[in-house]
């Protein structure tokens, strides 16, 4: 993938708690990589989201899909 290699994605998707549409996630991975941090810092971000309340009402109905979160520029959501 250009900017960031897939190991980087294959290790945000291993963290993702909403495994849905891979190959649309890995596609949405490439389209937004200038905008990302690096990884440690995108499973930083992650791992804060996951805890919240938001994420964690009604058994994660709130995660958004991996795809949507990525062209969203979810990552960059304040807590």
């Amino acid at each position: 993938l250009a900017g960031q290699p897939l190991e980087n994605f294959e290790w945000w998707w291993s963290e993702y708690p909403y495994k849905v549409g891979k190959l649309d996630a890995m596609k949405a991975w490439e389209q937004t990589a200038s905008k990302h941090p690096d990884i440690e810092q995108m499973i930083a971000i992650l791992d804060k989201q996951c805890q919240s309340n938001k994420w964690q009402k009604e058994n994660g109905e709130f995660i958004p899909y991996p795809a949507t979160y990525l062209r969203a520029g979810r990552f960059l959501d304040e807590l």
